[in-house]
């Protein structure tokens, strides 16, 4: 009888045992999935206000307002967003800011999330695509725009996101001038702009 019952304990404490570390795999791959969707939500945030005007880097509190109000939407989760601007760099016109999200569990425990990225918001310092830098732009395979970047030479070319199609797997990107398959390797900035669209298979 003490034997049955010893044995009850152990399965027992191995189940409290399994089931708490997959409870706690559990959180942490969600937390790792909400630093990933917050990451692209910044990108894709910047590069939708930088695409539709110009700011100042003398006062940035526009860009700012913008840019909170894109992530708001783009962020579908009862959550709070804070955006530091952590240093400007007037001569390329670059600011490099943090986002960070403080959002809850499922069961209330509070949390952060941060990304840090570096946004081109000054359009008055590359008109006419000043010596050294190439805009770099990323198309879907029907025309849509996904993004785009202004580099400075040997910069590497990052796709702003990883393009979908339902029913369709995507497999890299196509020079949309030469139609040259480059897959996903992109390279680097060399003073030509350049326009990408994806491709599906």
């Amino acid at each position: 009888m003490k034997n049955v019952i010893f044995g009850i304990v152990i399965i027992l404490m191995g189940l409290v045992i399994t089931l708490s570390v997959l409870s706690v795999t559990g959180v942490m791959n969600r937390e790792v999935e909400i630093e990933d969707a917050l990451k692209e939500s910044v990108e894709k945030s910047v590069d939708a206000c930088t695409t539709r005007r110009g700011y100042s880097l003398d006062n940035n509190d526009q860009f700012v307002a913008d840019l909170l109000a894109e992530l708001s939407n783009a962020i579908e989760n009862d959550s709070d967003i804070k955006i530091e601007v952590m240093g400007v760099d007037k001569d390329k016109g670059y600011m490099s800011i943090r986002v960070t999200e403080y959002y809850k569990t499922a069961i209330g425990t509070p949390k952060v999330a941060m990304c840090e990225t570096t946004a081109y918001v000054d359009k008055s310092n590359n008109v006419g695509a000043s010596v050294g830098t190439s805009t770099i732009t990323f198309i879907d395979s029907d025309g849509a725009f996904l993004g785009q970047h202004t580099l400075s030479d040997g910069e590497s070319i990052k796709a702003p996101i990883t393009p979908s199609k339902q029913g369709k797997t995507f497999v890299g990107w196509v020079n949309a001038e030469t139609n040259q398959n480059v897959g996903m390797s992109l390279g680097t900035a060399n003073k030509n702009n350049i326009t990408y669209k994806a491709l599906y298979s």
